[in-house]
């Protein structure tokens, strides 16, 4: 797919407040920078709602890598690469949003001891050179 056909399509918009600026992504970022726009079709917080509308229409998602494979519709899901030309613009793009990355919770986790402890684990290993000592495990 080039990026004349991916524009051709519908989008839709996974976004989580106060992750990117004005509910943007770095795809629309890049985009904007070129003075190119996709058609969002729908926007929403919920992940499941953009799945289930996914499986149902021709639009497209941009997502993390392998996501298609896991998950309820992994048989009813297509995963493909982003265009050459967009790869190629966010290579060279200034975005924000390029390379963030954010680690994302229920709130009903928030004190669980399991869950403190792999989150300590995953911001440690994260932010830290690859010579850090291993991490220990919960008692």
């Amino acid at each position: 797919m080039d990026l004349h056909d991916f524009l051709a399509y519908p989008h839709l918009r996974l976004y989580l407040p106060g992750l990117a600026r004005g509910n943007s992504s770095m795809v629309d970022d890049v985009l904007g920078e070129y003075g190119v726009l996709r058609t969002i079709v729908l926007e929403t917080t919920q992940f499941s709602s953009a799945v289930g509308v996914l499986t149902r229409t021709d639009s497209l998602l941009v997502a993390n890598a392998g996501f298609q494979e896991s998950g309820l519709y992994h048989e009813r899901i297509l995963g493909q690469e982003l265009p050459a030309e967009l790869q190629s613009m966010i290579h060279n793009t200034h975005s924000p949003n390029r390379g963030k990355m954010s680690l994302m919770r229920h709130t009903r986790t928030s004190r669980s001891a399991p869950h403190q402890w792999m989150r300590a684990l995953l911001m440690k290993l994260l932010t830290s050179s690859p010579a850090a000592e291993e991490p220990t495990t919960p008692v």
